[in-house]
């Protein structure tokens, strides 16, 4: 007779292990939807079968982990039971921030198992009756895109995300200082999906962590490759800033890739500083202290941030690219840039403008002593192959 009609999903890259817990999950009466022993496979099966408890591989195969899995359900509400083995210290800290429903040491005891799924299952359940119902219109991009939430894990799994470097020059030597790392999602058929569609997916899902893990890395390995470039600037999502870890992985990304701290810029819109908290200031300072440089970006197109500008210690301002375009014809436009850029002189920090289109648009911002300028009147976004060719011939043209 039936005990239970619970619907599990079975994640374990053993596949032999894997079968053998369905087989005993069965005699239980708890209903498999499926096994899966990659990331990819059970973000598409999740999506399609949404299975009332996920068992979860905490030290799954390839580019995604299980834990990686499980930051993107919490968005779902669907609780996941950890499967450990000989898991590092790290790893179970990782663990613990995505709120699992428990662990279960491999191969678990049929009596932990009955246990602790039990436990589980109820745990949810109260939950699921007190939860406030959020209403059908307000449901997060990830709900409402399953599809795009699988083809973003199978993209993580596979790297298939390419990142591009838009270079940033001295607006009064013309030469290279710097440059800003875009990332970008490359289709089979030549398209490109654009990060407006795919990054708030990956915020909501909390896949902007080991997306945003692979773009730093990636950034990092490339400015050490580039000796000649002063520094490479990686924009933030406010996902990321909120776990509780992200200095320690930035600082085992410079370390691993040996990039000076001094060679990184992180990028944190306005609007970032005013939704973050406590937290968010603290992981900046840390960076401060680590020797990474830090930016406001988008400067001016929100609230006002001059309460996070005393309280931070920021090394550039990168004025919104609304306040940028026909400068030199729109007076509303010169008395905004004319205030930023007093202000950053005021407190010692660099202007960047970005978005810069005209050889006008240039002239005046220079002439206002902006002493940096990113957008398509010096370059468009590049590839890798193309910055470096664009580097080597500055370099040979000195």
């Amino acid at each position: 007779m039936k005990t239970s009609s619970a619907r599990i999903l079975v994640v374990e890259d053993e596949l032999i292990a894997a079968y053998d817990l369905a087989e005993i999950l069965e005699q239980m009466s708890y209903e498999i939807v499926a096994i899966a022993d990659t990331a990819t496979e059970a973000i598409e099966i999740i999506a399609q079968e949404k299975p009332d408890l996920v068992l979860m591989d905490i030290e799954l195969r390839g580019g995604l982990r299980g834990t990686d899995v499980a930051a993107m359900l919490k968005d779902q509400r669907i609780p996941v039971v950890y499967l450990t083995a000989f898991s590092d210290e790290e790893t179970l800290r990782v663990a613990a921030e995505t709120s699992p429903y428990g662990y279960l040491n491999k191969p678990p005891r049929v009596a932990d198992l009955r246990t602790t799924l039990s436990v589980a299952l109820a745990k949810h359940r109260q939950e699921q009756q007190t939860l406030v119902r959020v209403p059908q219109a307000e449901a997060s991009s990830a709900s409402r895109h399953p599809n795009l939430i699988a083809r973003l894990c199978r993209a993580l799994d596979q790297q298939e995300f390419e990142l591009f470097y838009q270079p940033q020059f001295d607006l009064h030597t013309g030469s290279i200082i710097g440059a800003e790392a875009l990332i970008r999602w490359p289709q089979i058929d030549g398209s490109w999906i654009s990060p407006a569609d795919f990054i708030p997916a990956a915020e909501a899902t909390g896949l902007i962590v080991p997306l945003g893990d692979w773009v730093i890395y990636t950034a990092c390995t490339q400015a050490r490759r580039w000796s000649n470039l002063p520094r490479v600037a990686i924009n933030l999502s406010v996902v990321q800033l909120q776990q509780p870890n992200f200095t320690q992985r930035i600082a085992k990304i410079l370390k691993d890739t040996r990039l000076s701290p001094e060679s990184l810029e992180i990028e944190v819109t306005e609007s970032l500083l005013l939704e973050g908290n406590d937290q968010t200031i603290q992981i900046l300072h840390q960076l401060r202290e680590m020797g990474v440089h830090t930016a406001v970006d988008d400067f001016g197109a929100g609230y006002s941030s001059l309460r996070y500008l005393q309280n931070l210690t920021f090394s550039s301002l990168k004025i919104d690219r609304c306040f940028v375009r026909s400068i030199h014809q729109c007076p509303s436009n010169q008395a905004i840039v004319t205030a930023i850029t007093q202000l950053a002189t005021s407190l010692d920090l660099k202007m960047v403008a970005e978005g810069i289109e005209t050889p006008e648009e240039a002239t005046y911002l220079k002439h206002q002593g902006c002493l940096v300028g990113q957008g398509y009147l010096f370059s468009k976004p590049l590839s890798a192959d193309s910055f470096a060719e664009l580097l080597n011939y500055a370099r040979a043209a000195l």
